[in-house]
């Protein structure tokens, strides 16, 4: 055998000089892997075998060759570090401190119990890799099982969404993150045989090799190019200032691993190592920045990387108490979430269209906010063919399939609740991991008043993204739509979060006010929200109408009554369930 890989390594030593001048990293790809069996093959462990070893080679040069990770040379190298691990057969687990020093170059003294970069890391090339394959799909797929650091090669059928159980929690303390509680990896099912290695003669070597290079040199030319690009914003998170304390640098670095992996978390941007240069989308900076020295006061600030804009900033205190995550967790919120400072720039610049992909999500997202029917028209056609041109965007399809789940509620449409079904299992099976996909899936359970399966699944999104108020907020109110009085501590959780969540879920809080008598605080609740909305809030003005009428004003109470009722063509002496129907997607919940 290893003659032959020696005829196979002279063999390639003498191909024509344009194939190696081409610039194609794949055309390497078969002799390097050779010599991989080569260097391993004397292993006292002998788990993998050569067909699986060249496999492994040729899946993790497939993956580098992928222009995300040519944009991210730390996750490249990182991934070449894994399978270099796993093609070594060494017996010993690996751990957080050997990916910190060996892969990811930090010093020897790294804690890996204050600085969670490397588990950062991990997860990060964990999720570009399912973002792959649900691009570029293969009968095969490198896999990173959770809750370890190996990397393995396994079938790349798509699995059942996995049971709604919680985990992977974002939990932030000053001594990193804590450990995440994750179910263990799928086992590796049967892989297809690449190629079968035979004792056949020199020329029969010879005329083999020949024929792998001009198929390399043809896959080339037919690869496909990088998938379209939706067009959502680009975010890097910037390393802290040099010009502080050591104490104040492991703050900083804690802090900035936290940002990465909870804005990773979010479906609305991209995060990015290094910004790409060519590119159509708006790029952001996020920076961490220390006043002085010898305080304990920092600032977040978001700048535009284009103009250098300075687009945002906020100043938080790093006193060693429980508000630290919280604002921070605020300050995330409030950059990012679907109504944060970068939509709010981004909807400035996209008014009005329903283009497909991210355009057509900020319209969307404009109708969850404020549940004007024409939105909903607009958004499902943009929504349909968002999901045509980027298939594999799961994002996308749980926003569909909520679509497609208040239209249908709406128009009593049990087609299209089906549809939304399908669409929200689709996404679960797309990406296990995504908050969107897996309420998606619970939405539908309630509206099918499947309470448990919808809490189950609700719970696990939660889970997913802690900071995501809208899931969180909806969760709350569907919850109490199937009597459940927890669901109210969800959405309250979610309006301290952000306080320009859905104006649907303000509503819910304040009827809740009005069913525990407290009709004053209803009506207060009510005006703050409607202050705020840009445009008309159906469920805010009913509660306000209802606190008003409680708290004795019945003449003006009646006056909001046959104004909102008149706005849909109803009488004021229509009940309150008719003027419901009109813009609640369920008014029995």
């Amino acid at each position: 055998m290893l003659g032959r890989f020696d005829e196979a390594n002279a063999a390639y030593a003498k191909k024509p000089s344009s194939l190696a001048s081409s610039g194609n990293c794949k055309i390497i790809v078969a002799i390097a892997c050779l010599k991989w069996q080569i260097r391993f093959r004397k292993r006292a462990l002998t788990i993998l075998t050569d067909d699986e070893r060249l496999q492994l080679c040729l899946e993790r040069d497939r993956v580098l060759c992928d222009h995300e990770f040519v944009r991210s040379p730390v996750m490249a190298k990182l991934l070449r570090f894994l399978v270099d691990h796993r093609l070594s057969e060494n017996p010993q687990r690996l751990k957080a401190y050997t990916i910190a020093v060996d892969a990811l170059g930090r010093s020897d003294g790294i804690d890996t119990q204050l600085d969670s970069y490397p588990r950062v890391q991990v997860g990060r090339l964990r999720r570009m890799l399912d973002s792959f394959y649900a691009r570029n799909g293969g009968a095969s797929r490198l896999s990173i099982p959770h809750g370890r650091y190996e990397i393995s090669l396994v079938s790349n059928g798509l699995e059942a969404p996995p049971p709604p159980t919680a985990s992977d929690r974002l939990d932030f303390h000053w001594d990193g993150f804590t450990p995440r509680s994750e179910a263990p990896a799928k086992p590796p099912g049967a892989l297809d045989r690449l190629i079968a290695l035979r004792r056949p003669r020199k020329r029969s070597i010879q005329i083999a090799l020949a024929a792998i290079a001009g198929a390399i040199v043809l896959g080339f030319w037919l690869w496909p190019g990088p998938s379209p690009r939706q067009g959502y914003p680009e975010i890097v998170i910037a390393a802290p200032n040099g010009s502080i304390n050591n104490p104040n640098k492991v703050q900083a670095q804690a802090i900035q691993s936290y940002l990465q992996e909870a804005i990773e978390r979010f479906d609305q941007v991209k995060v990015f190592e290094k910004l790409p240069a060519a590119t159509d989308a708006s790029q952001y900076r996020l920076e961490t920045l220390f006043v002085d020295t010898d305080t304990s006061l920092m600032q977040l600030r978001l700048v535009d990387a284009r103009t250098s804009e300075v687009v945002w900033a906020k100043r938080i205190e790093l006193a060693h108490d429980g508000n630290v995550q919280d604002n921070l967790a605020k300050a995330i919120v409030e950059i990012i979430a679907p109504y944060g400072v970068i939509a709010q720039r981004e909807l400035a610049k996209h008014r009005n269209d329903f283009g497909p992909g991210y355009p057509c999500l900020l319209q969307f997202h404009t109708y969850m906010r404020y549940r004007e029917l024409t939105g909903l028209t607009r958004s499902l056609d943009c929504l349909e063919r968002s999901v045509n041109q980027f298939p594999g965007d799961a994002y996308l399809l749980a926003m569909l399939a909520t679509a497609k789940n208040i239209s249908g509620q709406i128009a009593r449409d049990p087609k299209a609740i089906s549809q939304g079904r399908q669409l929200a299992a689709r996404a679960a099976r797309l990406e296990p991991t995504n908050a969107a996909a897996s309420f998606a899936v619970a939405q539908n359970a309630f509206f099918e008043r499947d309470c448990r399966r919808g809490v189950a699944w609700g719970q696990r999104a939660v889970d997913l993204n802690p900071l995501n108020s809208r899931i969180m907020g909806y969760l709350g109110m569907y919850m109490l739509g199937c009597r459940m009085s927890e669901g109210e501590g969800y959405a309250v959780r979610a309006l301290e979060m952000d306080p320009n969540v859905d104006l649907a879920i303000a509503a819910t809080v304040a009827a809740q006010k009005i069913q525990r008598g407290d009709a004053l605080g209803a009506q207060q609740l009510s005006l703050k929200y409607l202050a705020l909305a840009q445009k008309h809030e159906p469920g805010l003005e009913l509660t306000y109408v209802l606190s008003t009428a409680l708290l004795g004003d019945k003449v003006r109470a009646r006056k909001a009554w046959a104004k909102l009722a008149g706005r849909y063509g109803l009488s004021a002496k229509a009940t309150p369930r008719e003027v419901m129907s009109k813009w609640i997607a369920n008014p029995d919940l």
